[in-house]
């Protein structure tokens, strides 16, 4: 709560920071500090995805993660546009639309909770003191891991906005195409988490092992295959989102980069989220942010500063998640998570 109340107290100060462009924080201010509105919830929601996918129950998860979609995607159509009599309110109903989603989401986990979690605990009793400490200390690399990745994305997308505003169109089309085609890498990646975690638990690192193999084999080919004709076919999947020809032009081929180096971004993906299932949260953390901070961002800040095109700045976010993957790939290989003791993370579950 906190966090959000400065970031809507500061959004126009910070975006300015971001992008001089007055026609681009114009647009961007309002719907920062609407979407903000939504943020504690959507804390909420990540919460309980940890949850029911550690005891094994995600089609909870599911259920309300497609809720939270289509409720987000109607809110757009009646908010963005003046539908059903609404007013048009543009941005800033696109950003009401996600933060009033979030809080859908985040309620519905908690009338599920009251029904499925009572007996496991849930808003039974306060936590103790240890645990809450516990809790924090495994929790802070992970959120480090997290808010240094999404500070670096928004500092990359304000070296890609001083290109120009196509640029930073053409970047946002590719960033949310990519995301989504990541979506099912995640959803494999939590999968990856479970299970390792379960097997170490169980003090059988080889079983985590073979899993974590075969669910960063499976992801690898559903990712490919949605990726794949992105790779021969920019045009159908930029069109639906971009109209004019220059942002077009620049968006096809870092598209088809995107799309074909996609599949090992997926194993990558598997692979950090192995690590998190086994405890090694910190490890995650300084590979990642290493990669993005002393690799990715003065990369691109050298290439903008030197008049690269979109492409070649592009193309180091492409090598920046390619070094992340083989290098998660790479620790994971080494197995020296097997040894890992005394961690509780790493402790089998408690027996109902």
């Amino acid at each position: 709560l906190p966090f959000m109340t400065a970031m809507i107290v500061f959004a126009p100060e910070l975006l300015r920071a971001l992008n001089p462009d007055r026609a681009v924080t114009e647009i961007a201010t309002p719907y920062l500090q609407v979407r903000q509105l939504g943020i504690a919830a959507a804390g909420v929601n990540f919460v309980f995805r940890g949850y029911w996918n550690a005891i094994e129950r995600p089609r909870l998860y599911v259920g309300t993660l497609l809720l939270v979609h289509a409720t987000n995607i109607g809110l757009n159509w009646v908010l963005i546009f003046g539908n059903l009599g609404a007013p048009a309110f543009g941005a800033v109903g696109a950003g009401a639309a996600s933060a009033i989603a979030m809080g859908v989401g985040a309620s519905c986990h908690l009338v599920l909770a009251t029904r499925h979690a009572r007996d496991a605990g849930f808003a039974r009793s306060r936590p103790t003191r240890p645990l809450v400490g516990e809790l924090i200390r495994l929790a802070i690399p992970a959120g480090a891991q997290s808010l240094f990745f999404f500070v670096g994305m928004a500092a990359f997308f304000a070296l890609v906005g001083r290109l120009s505003a196509d640029a930073l169109a053409a970047a946002t089309v590719l960033m949310n195409l990519s995301l989504a085609w990541i979506l099912p890498a995640n959803a494999f990646g939590l999968a990856a988490t479970s299970f390792a975690g379960q097997a170490v638990g169980a003090a059988d690192p080889d079983d985590a092992d073979r899993w974590v193999r075969q669910v960063a084999r499976l992801a690898a080919g559903v990712v490919g295959a949605l990726a794949l004709p992105a790779v021969f076919l920019p045009d159908p999947f930029l069109t639906t989102f971009l109209q004019e020809a220059s942002a077009l032009a620049l968006a096809r081929d870092p598209l088809r980069l995107t799309a074909a180096s996609i599949t090992l971004e997926a194993v990558g993906i598997v692979m950090l989220n192995a690590h998190f299932g086994v405890g090694a949260m910190r490890r995650v953390f300084t590979v990642s942010t290493a990669s993005l901070w002393l690799f990715c961002l003065p990369s691109a800040a050298t290439a903008s500063a030197w008049g690269a095109s979109f492409l070649a700045v592009w193309s180091i976010w492409v090598a920046y998640r390619m070094i992340l993957a083989a290098a998660m790939t790479w620790s994971w290989r080494r197995r020296d998570w097997a040894s890992a003791r005394g961690d509780p993370a790493l402790s089998p579950p408690a027996q109902p």
